[in-house]
């Protein structure tokens, strides 16, 4: 789990707010490593990638680096492994959703655990 700190609010745990603290619980998506970019093998021309598609496919398959790829010496895309793809995505995601939630809580949106607890022990009771 990883906790967050935002402007003196303590956030950990399992979603739910406590006063003016926020509770999340966060896999830990940080730990995926990429490994160190090195120019030449890394930054690859389109015209040299259409020539060896599958060979730098591969590559990135192999170290798991991102390949950029430049079209007329600018950036033109960033090749990823899927595995990659999917982590950044999903951190993404999870970022969004803090964002939201912290908005939520700023404006007055958020719900004591207590009440929480109390709303679910009727829900349950039921």
């Amino acid at each position: 789990m990883v906790k967050f700190l935002h402007g003196g609010t303590h956030a950990t745990g399992s979603g739910v707010t406590q006063g003016t603290s926020v509770h999340y619980s966060v896999p830990n998506f940080w730990s995926l490593s990429v490994p160190k970019l090195k120019p030449s093998r890394d930054i690859q021309p389109v015209t040299e990638f259409r020539a060896n598609a599958a060979q730098i496919i591969e590559q990135v398959r192999e170290t798991g680096a991102p390949v950029f790829l430049t079209q007329h010496g600018r950036g033109a895309a960033v090749l990823l492994d899927v595995e990659s793809y999917e982590a950044l995505v999903d951190e993404l995601e999870l970022l969004r959703d803090v964002r939201n939630a912290e908005a939520q809580v700023a404006a007055g949106k958020g719900r004591s655990h207590a009440a929480v607890a109390k709303a679910l022990r009727a829900r349950l009771a039921k």
